[in-house]
């Protein structure tokens, strides 16, 4: 056996190395482990800002169906119009609702409100879910914009 000052000191040098590289290591294992994390936290974030884009868009919905109704009429072609504004401000009404009731049993509160870490299935699953919103936004907007372009005219 080998117990030379010299021969110490290399094995010394390489068990410092050695634990000096696993830990960098394991620094770049948690360093990625936290990039997924940012990334959904981002994501749910981002899914959210959507949500909270469209939410208060609810409110004018429910007032264009009440107007857009007073001018349903199904003897005339502008109250057949109405009528089905009527129907897509009332579809994407129930879109909303949908998302928010499957997208809330979908998720824990601590990941919706404080980033947690989501497993893949939960990753995929608000892949599927900004989908979705991104559908129900454009739904919103779409028929609102229709509702006031036709009681412009």
């Amino acid at each position: 056996m080998h117990s030379s000052p010299k021969f110490l000191t290399f094995c010394f040098l390489v068990l410092t190395l050695a634990f000096v590289f696993c830990k960098d290591d394991n620094k770049q294992k948690e360093g990625s482990q936290q990039e997924q994390v940012d990334d959904s936290s981002a994501q749910m974030k981002e899914v959210m800002a959507i949500h909270d884009e469209v939410m208060p868009k609810m409110s004018e919905l429910n007032a264009m169906i009440v107007k857009l109704e007073a001018e349903v009429d199904s003897t005339t072609v502008r109250g057949q119009e109405a009528a089905a504004i009527v129907l897509e401000l009332q579809d994407a009404y129930k879109s909303m609702m949908t998302w928010m009731k499957d997208f809330s049993q979908g998720f824990t509160t601590e990941e919706i409100m404080d980033g947690s870490e989501l497993n893949e299935e939960k990753k995929q699953l608000l892949n599927q879910e900004e989908e979705k919103v991104r559908i129900v936004r454009d739904k919103i907007n779409g028929s609102l914009e229709k509702a006031k372009s036709f009681l412009d005219s």
